[in-house]
């Protein structure tokens, strides 16, 4: 099995959100379970607004794994 990656880099926002920078990132691995190949995608997504280092930088990171059957 091969492993992939997949990056969007950077998102736009609109409206009240616009102030912020989002990026996205996916790396994929493949592999075999009791005979079934199944792809497992590891997801983070992190959104941030401001200077690093200033009070009012603002980070937040979230992550998902998510599992399919081939």
């Amino acid at each position: 099995p091969t492993a992939a990656a997949c990056t969007i880099n950077p998102l736009g926002l609109a409206g009240n959100l616009a102030g912020f920078t989002v990026t996205v990132a996916c790396v994929t691995s493949a592999f075999t379970e009791n005979g079934t190949p199944v792809t497992t995608y590891n997801i983070t997504s992190t959104a941030s607004t401001g200077a690093v280092g200033s009070m009012t930088y603002v980070e937040r990171q979230f992550q998902a794994t998510i599992s399919r059957n081939n």
